[in-house]
């Protein structure tokens, strides 16, 4: 499993450059009489949202439901932020990304290998979750299916991560550092064609033009009946946070959202929405 490094020189989307530091955030909070958004600081998962925002090991953090805490005060604390519609969302997300990639990959299977593409990958847990649940259905992914993990990494730290975790659940991940947003980047990178392209937790971050370039340089990779999995946040009872955390966010209608997709030339197939109504994850084929 390799990190080869593409261009990198994109910034990550989900920090702002004029982001408070946690304890400028606190002394905000404090005297703008936001008191109750100080008790974050007592939650495992509060804790990683206002340093580190939503990258990669925050969402990840979230994808627990299970509470951390060093006192039974802590631990109630992280329940509460971690019942969040935002956080209960994140859960609800990964299962039906897990069904749609396991239902996507297996139909596709017998044409020859499978490959399997997600981006921004993070830490992987969407891809793992596949792989085990199609290991359990007994169809030995390890005989049929190709995966590759893309991600921009500007820490340095994610798919190093993601790398491990893969190869302790015995799972053949091929990783690059790549921006998504090149499109002559990503096809270098990627090489050839690709049947499933599985995209999630980066359309919130961009602009209108981020996005359709996005879609645009994914495009480009996929195979003529290839299939994207892409995900779109509606907004929540839990956007009214993003402006005090310094999330930056950006909510738009689900009309908007399959506009920009069908102009950048695919075919809306499926759209499945989560059991809380704020993500809605589309399975859409090249026009």
């Amino acid at each position: 499993m390799t990190i080869t490094e593409g261009n990198v020189k994109g910034e990550p989307r989900h920090q702002r450059p004029d982001q408070r530091t946690p304890g400028q955030l606190a002394f905000l909070w404090l005297f703008t009489f936001r008191w109750h958004l100080l008790a974050l600081f007592l939650s495992d998962l509060g804790r990683s949202v206002i340093s580190r925002k939503y990258d990669a090991f925050t969402t990840d953090n979230g994808y627990s439901d299970e509470p951390v805490g060093d006192n039974p005060v802590t631990r109630a604390i992280d329940a509460v932020v971690r019942g969040r519609d935002t956080h209960i969302a994140l859960r609800q997300r990964l299962d039906l990304v897990t069904e749609e990639l396991v239902a996507t990959t297996l139909s596709r299977r017998g044409s020859g290998p499978v490959r399997l593409v997600s981006g921004p990958v993070g830490l992987g847990r969407d891809l793992r979750g596949v792989w085990n649940r199609l290991e359990r259905l007994g169809s030995r992914p390890v005989d049929w299916l190709e995966v590759t993990g893309i991600d921009l990494d500007a820490s340095g730290t994610v798919l190093a991560e993601a790398s491990r975790l893969a190869r302790n659940a015995g799972i053949p991940l091929e990783t690059y550092q790549q921006d998504m947003l090149d499109a002559e980047g990503l096809g270098r990178v990627i090489g050839g064609k690709v049947d499933v392209f599985n995209t999630i937790g980066l359309s919130t971050w961009l602009d209108q033009t981020g996005l359709e370039e996005t879609l645009g340089a994914i495009r480009s990779t996929l195979a003529a009946d290839g299939v994207l999995v892409v995900d779109h946040w509606r907004h929540h009872l839990g956007s009214k946070y993003v402006d005090a955390l310094e999330v930056p966010a950006r909510y738009i209608s689900d009309e908007e959202f399959e506009s920009t997709l069908t102009s950048c030339g695919y075919v809306i197939e499926d759209k499945r929405v989560t059991t809380n109504s704020v993500v809605v994850v589309y399975r859409a084929r090249p026009d």
